[in-house]
């Protein structure tokens, strides 16, 4: 078992691999007779390779030492498990670390990035990324992504489970989110097992002046995919704790296609939840704002959940905006069609709100914009809560469809509340809308 201990000093330090062996940079520090000696504290050089390390531990008290896995042999731990936690991370371009076991649990007090072409990967031993634990902010700190993938690839193929987290760093006037997916990313679950690894997104916002969001995922080519491990994916947006702020959103997807792959009733689940920021406008639960997003399963359950901003009076607190995405649709048939759920609910404000800018539980809106069934249900439900004016239940104007024949073809519900003190629909519905022998029933 090999285990570096960080002090009060702030230390940049470089693993890498090579003939096998683990090397560092602290060759020139006391105690170590090289790069490859792995002991400070026994005289001679103490050099293992990968295969021999039994775990890798890097414990920084002061959380400031900055680490990277670099070169271009593999960190290819086997059984071996590794568990940091320092001041900041870089997995970086090209570089691939694995186990097949041990656990790979990366903790940063500030942030992690898995650069281009780099990838983490498991098979039982689970994956645990999480960054900026103690959400601490500054404006100094341009790291707008405090857990970034940038072009990389994070993959379990048994019963291990993957965590990626992150709470926003950067609270200055740009655009920031506690995750950021980008580049072609790709997360999956492998494992045609039905104990195969979930896959688990959170986003939380920082404090912050503006444009603070849970998880953000944008430009073609990312995925999130799974067969049997359940997806989850959750985002809570930020605030500002030094005044009035706008454009926090819990979840934003301008670039993400999300799949279940398995069948049967063991099928992976898709869960998607995002809370509004605690500010006065333009606080949504979850937004999809994009032709490259998309969503579709067999035969596990689709469920978007959003709720918007939770601020006393708000202006533009949608709980769940679709806008111009390629698709969302369930493909299965039979009984185990996965059925595909919208539940939205504006914000929590009660006074009146500030402006006429209306606020929607559910909005879906945009020709490209598809929602489909085969025989799974498709239920969507909105409401415009509690107080407040010119707060809707559900808006759509898309393209509806249940394409299922027989008594197990898909059935298409909207149910839509205004809100309760003025000026509220129930809902509003246009677009193209069609069923062969499902049931629509619309209520408002």
């Amino acid at each position: 078992h090999v285990v570096f201990q960080g002090d009060a000093t702030a230390d940049i330090v470089q693993f890498s691999v090579v003939d096998g062996l683990l090397q560092h940079n602290l060759g020139s520090r006391p105690g170590f007779d090289s790069n490859r000696d792995l002991d400070a504290a026994t005289a001679g050089e103490q050099a293992l390779l990968l295969s021999e390390i039994g775990s890798l531990t890097f414990n920084d008290t002061g959380n400031n030492d900055r680490i990277s896995f670099q070169g271009s042999e593999s960190f290819e731990f086997a059984a071996a498990a590794l568990n940091f936690s320092v001041g900041d991370i870089t997995v970086s371009p090209g570089v691939n670390i694995s186990t097949t076991d041990g656990a790979i649990d990366l903790l940063a007090a500030e942030t992690i990035l898995v650069a281009t072409a780099a990838s983490i990967s498991t098979v039982d031993g689970g994956i645990a990324l999480t960054a900026n634990q103690d959400a601490s902010t500054s404006s100094a700190n341009t790291d707008y992504f405090s857990l970034h993938l940038d072009g990389a690839s994070i993959s379990t193929s048994g019963a291990g489970p993957i965590l990626l987290e992150g709470t926003g760093i950067h609270s200055g006037s740009n655009f920031s989110a506690g995750v950021g997916i980008e580049g072609g990313t790709t997360i999956e679950s492998t494992s045609q097992a039905a104990t195969a690894g979930a896959v688990s997104i959170v986003g939380i916002g920082a404090d912050g002046t503006q444009s603070k969001h849970g998880l953000i995922s944008r430009d073609a080519g990312n995925s999130l995919t799974s067969a049997y491990g359940n997806i989850s994916v959750n985002g809570v947006g930020g605030f500002r704790s030094d005044g009035n702020g706008a454009v926090y959103f819990g979840i934003y997807l301008a670039g993400l296609d999300i799949a279940s792959t398995g069948t049967g009733p063991d099928a992976a689940k898709i869960s998607i939840d995002g809370v509004g920021g605690d500010e006065v406008t333009t606080c949504y639960g979850v937004r999809l704002a994009s032709g490259n997003v998309s969503i579709s399963s067999i035969d596990g359950d689709i469920n978007i959940v959003g709720r918007g901003g939770e601020a006393s009076n708000t202006s533009r607190q949608t709980g769940v905006l679709i806008e111009d995405v390629a698709f969302i649709r369930s493909t299965g048939t039979g009984s185990d069609a996965a059925n595909l759920s919208i539940n939205g609910t504006v914000g929590t404000a009660t006074e009146p709100q500030t402006s006429a800018l209306a606020s929607y539980g559910v909005q879906l809106t945009g020709a490209s914009t598809e929602l489909s069934t085969i025989d799974g249900d498709i239920t969507i439900i909105g409401s415009g809560g509690d107080g407040g004016v010119y707060r809707h239940g559900v808006n759509i104007d898309a393209t509806v469809s249940s394409t299922g024949t027989g008594s197990e073809a898909g059935n298409i519900s909207v149910n839509g509340q205004g809100g309760t003190t003025a000026d509220g629909w129930g809902a509003f519905i246009s677009g193209s809308w069609s069923t062969v022998d499902g049931d629509i029933n619309i209520t408002g």
